[in-house]
């Protein structure tokens, strides 16, 4: 045996040596890196600005949704929670928004000018705006005018002829009456001159003939007379002239009406809420101007079918809304009395919005009407007290 055997420590057989087992004073490496990583993966997370879902809040920290049916935890508990109904609800005039379309006889003709603006206060029958085929039809309209008077010289002119020959009629009569009176005189001398043998009988023809004559004259005259002797309006002639003036009138009244359509008038007395079409455009479908009478608002409100039941007219409502500074109140005034689907959309993404629904109108008082006078169609969220 070398020396270098005998340098070799012999162990005993029962004890294992295991080869891959780390030098003594060296660490391992492998939780250094791995929390290396997870610092940078959390530092990559944080500087991307990825934001975490934020929490949701409880269901019972929500107000009774549109369904009618509350979203409280069963275990909380309000003070008489059937003593009001809650429902979404829009501010409206009265008489709601009109939109003033243009009228027939502008046709496609564009607007002129306008003479209101946004805001401002008008009364019924105030002029709003004119169009550009007002001067066309304003000529049309002085025609049909002079038209109408020559129809009317030309009827003054039958009536006073048929006047005239009427009197005309009755002078003739009466030197016929005096003219066959005369030869009447005549014939009876001569009548009384042939007994007497003093006037030939060609005299006597004469008379008789001159008398027939003036007769026949006579008759004449009393024939023409009959004819023109009636009522003078119920002549033919001033039939047809009282019909001619009657058409010229029917024509000037259809100018005028056409005028008149060239000037937009104000339907009603109210504010102008949207101008639609300015000067140089044509008018489209949706109108010209809108115009609201907001001296009463209402809020029109959608309660829910299961809940209707509970309103009744008179009950009390209060009106919250994000761009109320206060509350508005009003009572209700109307119940509709056909079920509808739901229009209004609440902000909530649990309530369904497919529920059905009844119409309930509240009037509001005056100061919450001159509030809500500049919010129309605000969505808003009404309270409706419940009668005991």
């Amino acid at each position: 045996m070398s020396n270098t055997d005998t340098t070799k420590r012999v162990l005993p057989k029962d004890v294992h040596v295991d080869r891959k087992a780390p030098r003594r004073g060296r660490r391992a490496r492998w939780p250094w890196i791995v929390g290396g990583l997870a610092i940078a993966g959390i530092g990559t997370f944080l500087i991307a600005g990825v934001d975490l879902p934020a929490p949701r809040m409880p269901l019972h920290t929500r107000a009774e949704d549109q369904t009618g049916q509350s979203n409280s935890s069963p275990m909380e508990t309000h003070p008489n929670p059937t003593r009001q109904v809650a429902a979404l609800g829009r501010l409206e005039p009265t008489g709601k928004v009109i939109a003033v379309a243009a009228p027939p006889a502008a046709s496609d003709a564009p607007l002129s000018e306008l003479h209101v603006a946004v805001g401002d206060a008008v009364a019924a029958n105030d002029l709003l705006a004119t169009f550009a085929n007002a001067p066309r039809l304003e000529a049309h309209l002085r025609r049909a005018h002079a038209e109408l008077q020559v129809h009317e010289v030309e009827l003054e002119r039958v009536r006073n002829a048929l006047r005239l020959e009427k009197l005309n009629a009755e002078a003739a009569l009466r030197i016929a009456q005096t003219e066959l009176a005369d030869a009447e005189r005549v014939l009876q001398r001569q009548e009384q001159l042939s007994t007497s043998a003093t006037a030939s009988q060609a005299s006597l023809d004469t008379a008789r003939t001159q008398r027939d004559i003036q007769q026949a004259q006579l008759d004449q005259a009393e024939a023409r007379l009959n004819e023109v002797a009636g009522d003078v309006e119920q002549h033919p002639d001033i039939e047809a002239a009282r019909l001619a003036v009657a058409r010229a009138a029917a024509d000037v009244a259809i100018a005028q009406v056409e005028v008149d359509q060239t000037r937009l008038i104000a339907p009603i007395s109210g504010v102008v809420l949207e101008i639609q079409s300015r000067a140089g455009e044509r008018p489209g479908s949706g109108g010209i101007v809108r115009i609201a009478d907001t001296s009463t608002m209402v809020v029109r409100m959608e309660v829910h079918q299961n809940r209707i039941h509970h309103v009744t007219t008179g009950a009390p409502v209060i009106v919250l809304g994000e761009a109320l500074t206060e509350p508005l109140s009003g009572v209700v005034t109307f119940i509709g009395l056909e079920v509808l689907d739901q229009g209004l959309i609440g902000t909530d993404p649990v309530v369904t919005n497919n529920a059905r629904v009844f119409e309930v109108e509240a009037t509001l008082d005056a100061p919450s009407a001159q509030v809500a006078a500049n919010l129309i169609n605000l969505q808003v969220i009404a309270t409706i007290e419940i009668a005991e």
